[in-house]
């Protein structure tokens, strides 16, 4: 469940990058679903493309690496992740007019050190099924991809085997923020889904 604290959901800046950033944990509960806001609705953010005048607005490059498990008694994993804006993706509009860039997430991954994923990435777009399951009330564009965090919980209850992450995306300018479980085998299998929402609606942070 995603009352497991999730490690860097922020996509804290890891220690081996020489950025010289710190490691922020951001904590995050399971608090429960709302019902999408009203000032998200499809015709609220259709118009605000139509009106939009601002320059795009971006997160900042960030990224992070992690390792999980060790050699003796427990399989491991190291986890490299970075996120990007995009300025080929398209920007997303809030009800406000304000445009918000969307973000590119490269995942590297390996297993008792061996690749697993290679350059693998995330976007708005690949995520967009999960997104009209889970708020089928407002349009997939309406929503950014922020960040993707280690679900150690759900990890540690496989023993390490399958190797569990967190995404979550954000409708800019609202606390509303959809959480998309990752989960990638030894093989490199990734499947994904609906983080344990209790019902089709976005969640809210305290």
């Amino acid at each position: 469940t995603l009352t497991t604290l999730l490690l860097a959901i922020a996509l804290c800046t890891a220690c081996s990058s020489g950025t010289g950033g710190s490691d922020d944990l951001i904590l995050r509960s399971n608090p429960e679903a709302q019902p999408a806001s009203p000032e998200a609705n499809a015709d609220d953010i259709q118009a605000a493309t139509q009106g939009a005048n601002s320059a795009a607005l971006s997160m900042p490059p960030m990224e992070w690496t992690r390792m999980l498990g060790n050699t003796t008694t427990t399989p491991q994993w190291r986890i490299a992740a970075s996120r990007r804006p995009d300025p080929a993706l398209s920007p997303i509009v809030a009800p406000s007019g304000q445009a918000y860039a969307d973000n590119r997430i490269t995942l590297n991954v390996e297993y008792q050190n061996r690749p697993v994923l290679t350059n693998y990435t995330l976007t708005r777009q690949a995520l967009a099924q999960l997104l009209k399951t889970a708020d089928p009330n407002t349009p997939p564009t309406a929503y950014r991809l922020e960040a993707v965090a280690i679900d150690l919980e759900a990890t540690e209850h496989d023993n390490y085997q399958i190797l569990t992450l967190v995404a979550s995306l954000d409708i800019p300018e609202t606390d509303l923020y959809i959480p998309v479980t990752i989960s990638i085998s030894p093989q490199g299998h990734v499947s994904m889904r609906e983080a344990d929402l209790e019902n089709n609606a976005p969640k809210t942070d305290d």
